[in-house]
């Protein structure tokens, strides 16, 4: 089962990928990144309770996901 990581899981786009990918049977979200949080539970956010939570690109180790979907601003990932 492919492994996403899902920055901008917070935003507007970003919730609607979260439902996209919960609808599809073969993928899963297993990390997320967002700068800034209001909470600290993925299932605030619709996301697998496993899913690991990120602030921070330095913080997220290189094999935390297959694929990476991107919907933050240019500068959250420069």
């Amino acid at each position: 089962m492919p492994r996403i990581l899902l920055a901008g899981f917070a935003g507007s786009m970003g919730q609607q990928v979260v439902k996209l990918v919960a609808s599809l049977p073969d993928f899963e979200i297993t990390a997320g990144l967002a700068h800034r949080l209001k909470s600290s539970d993925p299932a605030d956010y619709g996301l697998p309770a496993s899913a690991k939570l990120y602030t921070s690109l330095d913080e997220i180790p290189a094999d935390a996901a297959d694929i990476w979907v991107d919907f933050t601003v240019p500068a959250s990932v420069y």
